[in-house]
């Protein structure tokens, strides 16, 4: 909002300029005359001041409205992107993200980070290890690390057995 104080002074040295000026108008003394001129630039510097700060803060605030308006544009675009995903469960305590099938746009499927993404922020869940029974993701947003063990492999029952 304009400084409502920084107008009503802006009126306020304007009107007090047009007194001086009245005032100018009926003196004949030289001196008299210069005191007012005085008066009048005076009034004249604080009018300008006033209006000077006055558009000062009203660009400040124009400029505070368009972050504004782009923060909210970055939040609407966030909240259709998360429409993609499906909270999923990787492991026992542990969710993430999911690309949902139909939504992939020609994505190949992967995991964002669940922190991130409540963060307002799409963060991808690389691989690190993956193999038959177990997966190693880290976010490549906040650097969380998570193990998934995918079970126990099965028992070789054509093992030889030891020679001793």
């Amino acid at each position: 909002m304009v400084d409502i104080a920084a107008i009503a002074g802006t009126i306020s040295a304007l009107k007090g300029a047009g007194d001086i000026a009245k005032a100018m108008m009926g003196l004949r003394d030289a001196q008299a005359m210069q005191t007012k001129v005085i008066e009048l630039n005076n009034q004249n510097l604080a009018a300008q001041h006033n209006a000077l700060a006055a558009s000062e803060e009203g660009a400040a605030l124009i400029a505070r409205i368009g972050e504004l308006e782009k923060e909210v544009a970055r939040l609407k675009d966030w909240e259709a992107e998360k429409k993609r995903y499906k909270l999923t469960q990787l492991g026992p305590g542990v969710v993430a993200l999911a690309i949902q099938g139909g939504r992939r746009n020609g994505e190949p499927f992967h995991y964002i980070c669940a922190d991130c993404a409540s963060g307002g922020k799409k963060s991808y869940l690389q691989a690190h290890v993956s193999g038959p029974y177990y997966d190693q993701f880290k976010c490549g947003g906040c650097g969380f690390e998570v193990g998934i063990d995918k079970g126990t492999p099965p028992s070789r029952s054509d093992e030889p057995e030891p020679y001793f």
